[in-house]
């Protein structure tokens, strides 16, 4: 896991001095070794920031081929890599290193961009081939490794973070329309970021070409079948496929010359990661969790036990309310995106012990819920809109029985009225997923404080629907509904929030590598083949992973509904005078987006505020304090956009 920068010039020779500010401040990504080339004609440099997991000796980068006409810097890891270094040897590749990146080199010759086919893990990487000019960079299926780029004058540069691009000559500017669709919607377009003119490459796709002349293109796109069309198997087939494809992808990412540890809740998804990485395992997995001061939010009792029962060794991490607030502002710094609740600063913390430990690598669960429709607003979409059988009323009943059974969770399913509000995903798929009312039903609470002058700027139009005609739609028609909104959440919220702000950012904050087995895209191909009914049984989700770890789980961890990873709303304790002093500070009024009259309103109120109230206005107070946060941590303005030309942020895309 490492930090990568890249700046590929079209006549200007590259500067090295930002190169090598732009690796230091990735520092936290690769703190063992900053190395960086820099072209012979002087216009193509690359940077790598290594954090080293395999191979210590000869794996630095940048990577280079023998004839040296291929360049290479890569971030994450490639499974399977040996096997293909193997057959490579065997067709005559002659490799000088043992590092897993360099059957990119190898492959990227025989093969051309057909090598992101043979490519499996978390993973960006830039490559350049100087012998045809030419520059080729890509990110893993999920995105679970960041990759940003964004045009400049002299040509395209390239960061794992957005912060790295600000050291190459970027400014940092706020991208209004981006900022009015996370307000309005809770969501950003798959390539789009907060910063005026940087975007990301998206999940599974790859840019290639030159600086002035590039193209970007899909490699894979998660395939789910046709409504009737699914994989037809017994429970006992479906748990056996479900249980070895899990396996293998455990089994490939317990490869590293460093320990491997584990993240650890009480929920099945971690649960069955850990079960299965001590079965490999001749020692106790080492397995760490996250313990809250409230017990209501506290699942670290929970994860003890599972890990006792499996031979694990388990590591407590308590975090404390206040320390959670303490720290916002340096968690923020590092997602580079806003905060709804204070999880990603627990994250942050927990990722620190784990660090201080000297572990460098841990399995995580992220994904399980994504493959097998964990969240509750799909079990809602199998009630409402998959479900012929039932009347209106029944319908309803249903969905307040759902909402009631988990108190976590209640308040967040919405009435259908709110469909009518979002138009253009009902013009698309005929209904409007659940999330997305969610979504829109909050975004509505936190319009209100945004300024007239502001919203007239950047509310013209379907927002959402700009959003989802980004997405390649024909990948779900016909599928079932609740695979459709699967499908979009994926896309859509996944990897901006869930995979940075609980994800990557925070984990690599202090330089730990995060692994994946439920992204192991074979896993998820498989599991996308299963008809929902072997996911979703009655009001049951997960039910076929359940299934095929019953046998190694506690009672109590295998029965137990999804309970959402929430750290507890920030005034617990009276903590949450940080949130107080943002929004009364000269940064959040610097902040041209907002109503600041209607904010005094709800800060002088914040005090009397308790219970149900308090913890629904926390969402929205997070945001415009994560605001206020990256504000002022990177110096942001805006864009006048009136000043700027069509497409000048990327219009080769």
């Amino acid at each position: 896991m490492c930090g990568i920068v890249a700046v590929i010039n079209q006549e200007r020779p590259v500067n090295e001095s930002q190169v090598k500010s732009s690796l230091q401040v990735l520092s936290h990504r690769g703190p063992d070794y900053q190395s960086h080339w820099i072209s012979e004609n002087k216009r193509v440099g690359l940077g790598h920031a290594r954090l080293s997991i395999i191979d210590f000796r000869t794996g630095k980068q940048p990577l280079r081929s023998a004839d040296e006409k291929i360049w290479v810097v890569v971030n994450g890891e490639f499974y399977g890599f040996e096997e293909i270094r193997a057959q490579l040897e065997r067709e005559g590749h002659d490799f000088q290193t043992g590092s897993d990146s360099e059957i990119l080199i190898h492959l990227y010759r025989k093969k051309g961009v057909s090598c992101l086919d043979d490519l499996r893990g978390e993973f960006a990487f830039v490559l350049y081939d100087a012998e045809n000019e030419i520059f080729f960079a890509a990110r893993d299926r999920f995105g679970v490794k960041p990759l940003y780029y964004s045009k400049t004058e002299e040509g395209l540069v390239f960061a794992s973070e957005a912060k790295g691009l600000f050291e190459l000559g970027v400014k940092p500017e706020w991208d209004e329309d981006a900022v009015y669709q996370l307000h309005t919607q809770l969501l950003l377009s798959p390539r789009g970021s907060l910063f005026q003119g940087v975007k990301q490459i998206q999940p599974g796709h790859f840019l290639l070409g030159r600086p002035n002349n590039f193209i970007e293109r899909e490699y894979w796109d998660i395939q789910y079948p046709r409504r009737g069309e699914e994989l037809e198997v017994s429970d006992q087939e479906a748990v056996e496929m479900v249980h070895s494809a899990l396996a293998d992808a455990v089994k490939d990412r317990l490869r590293a010359d460093v320990p491997v540890c584990s993240y650890l809740s009480g929920g099945i998804d971690s649960c069955a990661i850990l079960s299965l990485a001590q079965s490999f395992s001749q020692r106790p997995v080492k397995a760490f969790s996250i313990a809250f001061e409230d017990n209501r939010y506290d699942e670290s009792h929970l994860a003890e036990s599972v890990a006792k029962s499996l031979g694990a060794a388990f590591e407590r991490v308590p975090v404390s309310q206040k320390s959670l607030c303490d720290e916002f502002e340096r968690a923020v710094w590092h997602s580079e995106f806003v905060f709804v609740n204070l999880h990603g600063v627990a994250k942050y913390q927990l990722s620190r012990e784990v660090q201080k430990q000297g572990i460098r690598c841990v399995l995580t669960g992220e994904g399980a819920d994504e493959a097998f429709l964990g969240y509750l607003p799909f079990r809602r979409d199998l009630i409402l809109h998959a479900n012929e059988d039932l009347d209106a009323k029944a319908k309803r009943e249903l969905v307040e029985n759902l909402e009631e059974s988990n108190e976590f969770s209640r308040g967040i399913l919405l009435g259908s009225e709110v469909e009518n509000q979002i138009q253009g995903a009902k013009r698309l798929f005929g209904f409007v997923p659940s999330f997305l009312q969610v979504n829109q039903s909050s975004g509505e609470k936190a319009a209100h404080f945004l300024s007239q002058e502001f919203k007239e700027r950047c509310g013209r139009g379907d927002v959402l629907f700009r959003a989802l005609s980004e997405l390649k739609l024909s990948a779900i028609t016909g599928a079932h509904p609740v695979s459709q909104a699967a499908y979009l959440w994926t896309k859509l919220i996944f990897p901006a929030y869930n995979l940075t702000v609980l994800g990557d950012r925070m984990e690599m904050s202090h330089s730990v590598e995060a692994r994946l087995p439920f992204l192991d895209h074979r896993v998820f191909e498989a599991v996308a083949k299963l008809p929902v009914s072997k996911k979703i049984r009655g009001v049951q989700e997960k039910y076929i992973l359940r299934e095929a770890f019953k046998d190694k789980l506690p009672e109590s961890v295998y029965s137990r509904q999804k309970h959402p990873f929430l750290a507890p709303p920030s005034n617990i304790g009276g903590a949450d005078e940080f949130i107080l002093d943002t929004l009364n500070s000269s940064e959040f009024q610097d902040l041209p987006f907002y109503n600041q009259n209607m904010v005094k309103g709800i800060v002088s109120a914040l005090p009397k505020l308790s219970g149900k109230d308090r913890i629904a206005v926390e969402p929205l107070l997070l945001m415009m304090t994560s605001m206020a946060s990256l504000q002022k941590a990177f110096g942001i303005g805006v864009t006048n956009k009136a000043a700027l030309s069509e497409g000048s942020a990327d219009s080769t895309v």
